[in-house]
């Protein structure tokens, strides 16, 4: 019996978009922005497509991390630099210099956008005012690099940002007790990689 000759036509065609580190999901779930060495691409979720990318493929300025707000992002480069994009029109809107001595390895907007905070291989915490785009508070207390950073306000309004880091602590800073030494919470073994307040802001997990 003689098979018949089956023939394939090319539906899509899908390329390397992710080279490790950071990425989100967009507000509405419809896109992921990933990380792919001097850019961020934007995928579609649901056609797995590549609809736009930010930023230039400069090999010599890749990616350290960014934040997500809204349609904001901020990226920062391995180079010290920062830039402020439009991600739905890849629109640069800001660039300027950190103020950091190292990368800045983590970093987090505050809930309504005013804030950012970036946490660094300096082993300091920065606050910017995103607006004026000028640098608030100077963070420190951390003994080793600063891997992720979280805002958290208290029921008196009094704004902190909490970080974890290498040398396996939590740091909780009072933005309104400037200079104070940050709370220090001890117990894990190795790195503080992740952590999420629990919804009635009593727990850190």
């Amino acid at each position: 019996m003689v098979r018949e000759k089956e023939n394939f036509v090319k539906q899509s065609t899908h390329t390397s978009f992710y080279t490790g580190g950071q990425f989100a999901i967009s507000n509405d779930g419809q896109y992921l922005l990933c990380t792919y060495n001097a850019l961020v691409h934007i995928l579609d979720i649901e056609t797995q497509q590549i609809v736009r990318s930010i930023g230039e493929d400069d090999t010599s300025s890749e990616i350290a991390s960014f934040a997500l707000f809204n349609d904001l992002i901020v990226i920062a480069y391995r180079n010290q630099l920062l830039r402020q994009f439009d991600w739905k029109t890849s629109t640069c809107l800001r660039t300027w210099k950190s103020v950091h001595k190292n990368t800045i390895t983590c970093m987090t907007f505050n809930p309504s956008g005013s804030l950012l905070a970036t946490g660094g291989a300096d082993f300091t915490v920065k606050i910017w005012d995103v607006e004026h785009l000028y640098y608030t508070h100077n963070l420190k207390g951390a003994t080793s690099i600063i891997r992720v950073v979280l805002f958290y306000t208290s029921e008196n309004k009094k704004i902190h940002v909490i970080s974890g880091s290498d040398d396996g602590r939590i740091y909780m800073h009072n933005l309104h007790t400037s200079g104070a030494k940050p709370a220090v919470l001890e117990g894990h073994m190795s790195t503080v990689t992740s952590f999420v307040l629990h919804y009635d802001h009593t727990l850190i997990r």
